[in-house]
């Protein structure tokens, strides 16, 4: 007697966040050890830009506009190392995870060693590519957001190269780019009110003294205190580990479908003409 064949569909949204909750609870260690110890001291440098910054504008000796424009260069590189590295490790994690072998800090370190060039050449180009696409209003950014998060995965998992990326993402997301796009819109929303509990208290200090500097000059401690809010604030960005795990679940998961297709095909061109 035949047995049923099940081909692998495209599993919810639900089941995917639910998946992606559960592998970094079993691997939460592993992940965040040395995803802290290369993050913190970044930040650390980060934040020292920012306090001499901060000083220079409060003894006058730059302007307020340059005060922004400044730290907002500081902080827009912070922002990009600590989303590439998250998404690098994570993806490293999930690759040995369907592999087979063991996670562990030894075994990501090497597939961050062998996949960082490439995946850091491919997030270049989104950028350039965000860029143009803002200004000719030609290609919205989302699009190329989704896009992108399943060609850096292609870079590490089949370890293509970066143009080839682009290409075999594209053809994973036909047909289930919205369900991807919406996923990550969900994604993304959870990890916003997650992040939002570690950025209410910077919020909250930098308007009270917004309105205490209106009338005193700020002292050193209002500075110091600031930036380690700031500091804090920082670590809600380690909350798009949530964001980036369920992304690259549901990348595995077009894969799965991929291979169910083929094997679909293969079938019917077998056994189609009996």
């Amino acid at each position: 007697m035949n047995k049923e064949i099940k081909l692998t569909g495209l599993r919810t949204n639900d089941k995917i966040i639910s998946e992606s909750i559960s592998f970094l609870s079993a691997n939460f260690r592993v992940l965040f050890l040395p995803l802290i110890k290369i993050t913190l001291p970044v930040l650390l440098i980060i934040m020292v830009a920012e306090s001499y910054l901060s000083f220079n504008y409060f003894k006058g000796g730059s302007s307020l506009f340059d005060y922004l424009l400044e730290g907002s260069y500081y902080s827009a590189a912070g922002s990009v190392f600590s989303y590439m590295l998250i998404s690098l490790f994570v993806l490293s994690g999930l690759t040995l995870h369907y592999r087979g072998e063991v996670i562990s800090p030894g075994s990501i370190m090497r597939t961050v060693r062998i996949s960082g060039l490439p995946f850091l050449v491919l997030t270049l180009l989104f950028f350039i590519a965000a860029a143009f696409s803002v200004i000719l209003l030609f290609v919205p950014v989302l699009f190329l957001y989704v896009l992108y998060s399943i060609a850096t995965a292609e870079v590490v998992v089949e370890e293509v190269p970066v143009f080839n990326s682009i290409r075999k993402a594209h053809q994973l997301l036909k047909r289930n780019y919205w369900k991807t796009f919406w996923l990550s819109m969900i994604l993304g929303i959870i990890q916003f009110f997650m992040g939002f509990v570690f950025e209410l208290p910077a919020t909250f200090f930098q308007i009270s003294l917004s309105l205490h500097d209106a009338v005193n000059s700020p002292g050193f401690t209002d500075v110091m205190i600031l930036q380690l809010i700031e500091l804090s604030s920082r670590f809600a960005y380690l909350f798009s580990i949530i964001f980036w795990t369920g992304i690259y679940m549901q990348y595995f998961n077009l894969r799965e479908m991929k291979q169910g297709d083929v094997l679909l095909n293969q079938i019917e061109q077998k056994f189609g003409n009996h």
